[in-house]
């Protein structure tokens, strides 16, 4: 596996185009807080969508506050969630050799890192990609 860091301009692009090609997939989001002592492996997680399927990932990096990404998923517009990411500063994806995505990690500037993966949980993420 590899990983590939995103740059902020290419953000919407990007993730209109990881839309396309995995929507309906299923979905888990989570999120590792700010100033958790093991960041990097095993520290406190909190799950905000858990085996849903994607309806989409959209950002805007330039809007007032430092921005945001949504993360949306859900069987149907009436049971459709949406975790909300403000102030982004970065965004990962982790291929497979073959470049199927398996998962987004999206870091934001107060610290905390989201996991956009898929279901269900992968094991074996490369090196320097944090797993929840």
């Amino acid at each position: 596996m590899r990983t590939r860091e995103i740059p902020p301009d290419r953000w919407p692009y990007f993730l209109g185009d990881f839309t396309q090609l995995h929507q309906g997939e299923h979905v888990s989001v989570e999120t590792i807080g700010q100033g958790s002592p093991t960041k990097d492996r095993g520290g406190p997680v909190e799950s905000h969508l858990c085996d849903l399927p994607l309806v989409g990932v959209v950002a805007d990096p330039k809007a007032p506050g430092g921005g945001w990404i949504d993360v949306i998923a859900g069987d149907s517009p009436a049971t459709q969630s949406t975790h909300s990411i403000p102030r982004p500063s970065r965004v990962v994806i982790a291929e497979e050799a073959s470049g199927q995505a398996v998962a987004l990690q999206i870091d934001s500037a107060d610290g905390s890192i989201t996991m956009v993966r898929s279901e269900p949980p992968l094991e074996g993420m490369p090196a320097g990609f944090t797993v929840l």
